[in-house]
């Protein structure tokens, strides 16, 4: 008997993230000339260059102190976190962020080019039922925190499924932390905008040097982000790297001759 295997579920088995698999799978062997450079992470903290406003830390410290931050919440949140109480969810593993579409006309926080007009998803909540994903993790550069939500906005009521289906499945994940919840309105509310202006600002400025000195590779196309941590770009395998079978392969070689992961998106 002891020397049974104890087995796990057959769910359990077959969960699989992809990207973690690829990037914790891979039998690495990088160049010792060269400092290893992770350009897979997508975490804006993991280096130390940027971390969140001092507005969130103060405010996590003096929620984790109050007594009304311990305690069991429903499963969807409680409702002093929400704009619209009886439509929105609170939800762990949301990586987007939402504006207010009544706040303003076009948003520079949204994108990294400036004269990029804002287009609020909210247009077209006017004419079908529209889910706002958002989260503190990106815009406040806190991505452990895991504190995400979605609002719901059906104007003309046509989705009472969906927002009961939504607030059912918040009882089998059982959401957020009660103390990052009762984070979100001071964090919202109190953070500078001159805190926005430095993130976007860095982004801005790291995606131009990037675009700039890798533009003139042989065999390399850049796609120019807008909005995103990552910059992609594609590989001409039938001439410049005809010698590479595809992207993976391509990465392996960028690790063993300089010590660069970049993440094959096939």
């Amino acid at each position: 008997m002891m020397n049974d295997e104890f087995a796990c579920s057959e769910r359990a088995e077959k969960c699989l993230n992809p990207i973690r698999s690829l990037v914790f799978g891979l039998k690495m062997n990088p160049n010792p000339d060269y400092e290893m450079v992770h350009l897979s992470l997508g975490d804006p903290t993991a280096f130390g260059y940027l971390g969140p406003p001092e507005t969130a830390i103060d405010t996590l410290i003096e929620m984790a102190r109050d007594p009304k931050s311990h305690g069991y919440v429903a499963s969807y949140g409680q409702s002093n976190s929400f704009i619209t109480p009886s439509q929105s969810l609170l939800t762990k593993y949301m990586n987007m962020w939402y504006v207010l579409h009544q706040s303003l006309n076009s948003h520079p926080r949204q994108n990294l080019d400036e004269n990029r007009k804002y287009v609020s998803m909210a247009d077209a909540a006017q004419r079908v039922p529209v889910l706002h994903c958002s989260a503190l993790t990106k815009r406040f550069l806190v991505p452990g925190w895991r504190m995400g939500w979605i609002v719901v906005c059906d104007k003309f009521d046509l989705a009472p499924k969906l927002r009961q289906g939504l607030r059912n499945l918040t009882g089998k994940i059982l959401g957020p932390n009660t103390v990052i919840q009762h984070c979100i309105p001071r964090i919202l509310e109190e953070t500078d905008e001159k805190f926005h202006n430095f993130v976007i600002s860095t982004y801005r400025k790291n995606r131009d040097i990037a675009m700039k000195e890798l533009s003139n590779l042989r065999g390399i196309t850049l796609s120019r982000p807008t909005g995103a941590m990552y910059l992609i770009f594609k590989v001409d395998f039938e001439k410049t790297f005809r010698h590479l079978k595809d992207d993976l392969t391509f990465c392996m070689k960028m690790i063993s001759a300089v010590s660069v992961f970049c993440l094959p998106l096939s």
